[in-house]
């Protein structure tokens, strides 16, 4: 599975619409499901700003759980 997530309101400018911020490997038998996690804490949601500085904003974020970067609904936080 993979982690997406969409800074919708960067100050810095527009973000790209998902970017890649972690991924696990699921193997799975015919009929079988599981549990995936992801913690997502500043490190996800910062960037680096045309001048090289971190910034980690309060805003509108989506995020995709999905098996590929074409796939998935995302949920707004």
């Amino acid at each position: 599975m993979q982690l997406y997530i969409r800074d919708v309101a960067a100050s810095a400018g527009p973000r790209p619409v998902r970017e890649l911020k972690g991924f696990q490997k699921v193997l799975l038998q015919p009929g079988e499901s599981r549990d995936v996690t992801f913690i997502i804490s500043g490190r996800e949601l910062g960037y680096y700003d045309t001048k090289g500085h971190w910034l980690v904003e309060p805003g509108k974020f989506q995020v995709w759980i999905c098996r590929d970067s074409a796939s998935g609904n995302p949920a707004d936080f």
